[in-house]
């Protein structure tokens, strides 16, 4: 039976949407390991698996040691990463489950957020074809080729190590499930569609 980890990816600046929200999401499902990676010193709650990760550079080269080190700490076959400021939805894992024996390598999540009530769906770069950082599931066998780090550091890493991935024969489905779906919550009235 293929196993399943989830890793979120965190930043201190959203350490409450992380416990209030993302955590929440994830551990209500069935996966096999959960782990946050994150760049603030925590005093860890039972069951409950944070890496300390000091911030390095204070760019986007920080989320990608971070999946680094949560792919590290894991040994499942399918890693998905989930970025702070978003949450799985409810069944999320079991879509995920269901589409584990599909033709794909990566699993590019649909993506959306809710104001005043509407569901508004957000770039998830089916368009440019690439796997948004915002979230994504990865088989382990496709981040050994290359992983996260050893990738050109740009703040547009997700298009250019999707690129790479597609290059070297990834399959990619954009929006293969329903459930496969993400919420960006990001506070404060942004506007994550603009």
């Amino acid at each position: 039976m293929t196993r399943l980890a989830c890793i979120i990816i965190a930043h201190e600046r959203r350490r409450d949407l992380v416990h209030d929200f993302a955590e929440p999401s994830v551990y209500a499902q069935d996966f096999d390991e959960v782990v946050t990676v994150g760049d603030w010193v925590e005093a860890i709650p039972p069951k409950h698996r944070y890496l300390h990760v000091r911030a390095l550079t204070s760019t986007t080269l920080d989320a990608l040691v971070k999946r680094d080190v949560g792919t590290l700490a894991t040994t499942a076959d399918t890693l998905v990463y989930l970025n702070d400021d978003h949450t799985l939805d409810a069944n999320f894992a079991n879509g995920l489950r269901a589409a584990l024996d599909e033709p794909w390598d990566v699993l590019v999540p649909n993506r959306y957020t809710v104001r005043n009530g509407k569901r508004i769906a957000l770039n998830n770069g089916e368009r440019d074809q690439y796997c948004g950082g915002h979230s994504g599931v990865f088989r382990r066998a496709l981040i050994q080729q290359r992983p996260w780090s050893a990738q050109y550091h740009t703040p547009y890493w997700d298009l250019v190590s999707s690129r790479w991935q597609r290059g070297a024969g990834a399959r990619f489905v954009w929006e293969p499930r329903a459930e496969i779906a993400v919420c960006d919550i990001e506070p404060g009235g942004v506007e994550p569609w603009k």
